[in-house]
């Protein structure tokens, strides 16, 4: 039994690409939301703690409010999950 084979070439010219105006909106909500995260890059802040023990479970709790704070004060937001 023969298989037929598909060359890249063959693969390649057989897509169909969509019409510029198709797709001009998408593209500018992607280079919109490439900059706010670029913008947001070079803001970042990060904070950790040495966590041992006896007060690991205060010092989690401490972090991710503050880290529920920090998203809070750049999006305007609560983020979408919290815990």
């Amino acid at each position: 039994m023969a298989t037929k084979t598909n060359s890249l070439v063959g693969r390649l010219t057989a897509i169909e690409l969509p019409a510029v105006d198709d797709v001009a909106d998408g593209l500018e909500n992607h280079l919109r939301t490439v900059e706010s995260v670029e913008k947001l890059n070079e803001e970042l802040v990060i904070s950790y703690a040495i966590v041992n023990d006896g007060d690991a479970k205060h010092k989690r709790e401490q972090i991710e409010t503050d880290l529920i704070g920090a998203h809070w004060l750049v999006t305007e937001a609560a983020p979408w999950d919290q815990f």
